[in-house]
């Protein structure tokens, strides 16, 4: 009887926690989630949800801490392995973010949004060819997605692959609304290429969608 009592106190306790999460009382949620802890600690997602209050907190040493109890654990779900690199990332940390972010696409190789934030912690290194590498394989995986074709874009720009820019940005033209960044991406694309009338086309179809953006003018 003591034991259902304490598994309804705990039930209690994560509602309580989760409506004052989403309430935006991260504090206090996690006080409430760890005493729901204290009372079934085989509970272990709880340590998500703290470590996931930590981050939205941006106190990522404490979010790192919880996520690995919970691969103390579960070392073999890759979820929590991402978000300690998503938090190193934020501290700046990049070769560590790297280290987990590998760790998290080998236990599961078919997260695209494992891919996309392993490729952001290789593009803040310079290791732009090992970013493309994994980019490429997140749009295998779902293709046609704009943040990664647009990470695309910036890659094959500090790697100078001309041609292959002129093909994501055709694509994205042909997926997407109409977009001033993207019709300057072009212009900048065709100046490189000396296609000067190619490249006045694009930058004047920039202009047109942002009249008063310095930056479109200057090119």
């Amino acid at each position: 009887m003591t034991k259902i009592i304490a598994l309804d106190k705990k039930e209690n306790l994560l509602k309580e926690a989760k409506k004052l999460s989403k309430d935006g009382f991260l504090l206090e949620a996690i006080s409430v989630y760890k005493l729901a802890f204290q009372l079934d600690e085989s509970k272990s997602s709880i340590l998500m949800d703290i470590a996931e209050c930590f981050y939205e907190l941006e106190l990522y040493s404490q979010s790192i801490k919880y996520l690995e109890l919970y691969i103390e654990k579960y070392p073999w779900i890759s979820e929590p392995y991402h978000n300690i690199s998503l938090c190193y990332i934020e501290l700046l940390e990049y070769e560590k973010a790297i280290e987990y972010g590998e760790k998290a696409v080998s236990l599961d190789p078919s997260g695209q949004y494992y891919l996309y934030d392993l490729a952001l912690a290789y593009f803040y290194v310079d290791s732009y060819n090992k970013a493309i590498k994994f980019l490429l394989k997140a749009d295998k995986l779902k293709p046609d997605q704009y943040d990664v074709l647009s990470f695309l874009v910036t890659l094959y720009f500090h790697t100078d692959q001309t041609e292959k820019n002129v093909k994501i940005l055709k694509r994205m033209s042909n997926l997407f609304t109409p977009d001033a960044d993207r019709f300057n991406d072009m212009g900048i694309v065709y100046l490189l290429k000396e296609q000067y009338a190619k490249a006045i086309k694009y930058f004047n179809s920039a202009l047109k969608l942002e009249p008063s953006n310095n930056y479109f003018i200057e090119n």
